[in-house]
């Protein structure tokens, strides 16, 4: 009698405990194999409007206004559009 032997009687013996174990891994596989496959599409379909559009996209912002939130703490620029260094920092 050898392993393959005493692995086919205990799978007879115990045919849900084999079912569930089969479901469960076909589950897990065709989880993986679809999130790798959409994964791959949203990729290749970025890339291709990527390459339409051309690498010279400018993203702005809606408001001039960056409200950041840390720890129950916002914190907004106070609508400052721009901010620059003095020339002593510079150097």
């Amino acid at each position: 009698m050898g392993l393959f032997d005493i692995v086919l009687k205990h799978l007879w013996r115990n045919k849900s405990k084999a079912l569930f174990l089969a479901l469960g891994i076909i589950i897990g596989v065709t989880t993986i194999v679809s999130l790798y496959t959409i994964t791959i599409s949203m990729e290749k379909e970025v890339s291709d409007k990527f390459d339409q559009i051309g690498s010279n996209i400018i993203i702005v912002p809606k408001t001039e206004e960056l409200p950041l939130a840390y720890g129950g703490i916002t914190v907004s620029t106070g609508g400052q559009s721009e901010v620059s260094l003095p020339e002593e920092a510079i150097n």
